[in-house]
This record gives C-alpha cells, sequence and structure tokens, in this order.
C-alpha cells in the first residue's frame, strides 16, 4: 500500500499540484485536452488506498504548515511531525513517520527536477 501511496505523490506533484509552482509539462497536456477533448493519460491520477489516505492528509497538513528558508521550502523534520502530533493529537507509528518522511523526499526530488 506505502508503494502506491509513493507512486501516487509523485504523480500529483509532477502535475505541479502542492509544489507551489505550476508544471510546464502539467500545463501542456491541459492544453493537449482542451485542443483535442482528450485527456492525456499523464493528467490521470494513480488510486489513492483508502488504507493509506490518512498518510497522505497527514502530509499535506504538514507539507501547509514547511517553512520556507532562503533556499525554498525546508524539509519536512521530525520536529515538524512532533509538533503536529502535540497540536492535533494524532497518533502516527514509526512506520508512519518514515512514510512520511519519504513522500517529502519525493516532494524534494519533484522540484528539483522542475
Amino acid at each position: 500500500m506505502v508503494a502506491k501511496l509513493e507512486t501516487y505523490a509523485e504523480a500529483f506533484l509532477s502535475l505541479g499540484k502542492g509544489t507551489g509552482k505550476s508544471s510546464v509539462m502539467a500545463d501542456h497536456l491541459k492544453k493537449v485536452a482542451h485542443i483535442t477533448g482528450i485527456k492525456p493519460e499523464a493528467l490521470e491520477l494513480p488510486e489513492l488506498p483508502l488504507q493509506v489516505s490518512h498518510l497522505w492528509s497527514v502530509y499535506c497538513d504538514l507539507h501547509r504548515g514547511r517553512p520556507v528558508g532562503f533556499n525554498g521550502p525546508e524539509p519536512i523534520s521530525y520536529r515538524h511531525i512532533l509538533d503536529w502530533k502535540e497540536a492535533t493529537g494524532g497518533i502516527l507509528s514509526h512506520r508512519d513517520v518514515a512514510t512520511i518522511i519519504k513522500l517529502d523526499k519525493i516532494y524534494e526530488k519533484v522540484i528539483q527536477n522542475g
């Protein structure tokens, strides 16, 4: 299930969603869809498995609250996750935390590859 979540995250973020900037490829594909009336397969997001959707929600909460430094968005840290847990009363296992950190690595890869 986690692998499917990672695939979903990469597809979502690669389309420029949640990155704070538009994706040139996503913009191009949307224009193709508008002109042809056919939605390109690359605009279709894979299914987000219900069993791990809570982790995606937590990641999105943390992502929205991430600090921005001089070099752009800072990575989500264990401190940020702990602050989120204390603020919300949310419960995360060690595996959940590792998954959230992995999702953030995907985000970092996507924004670096532009």
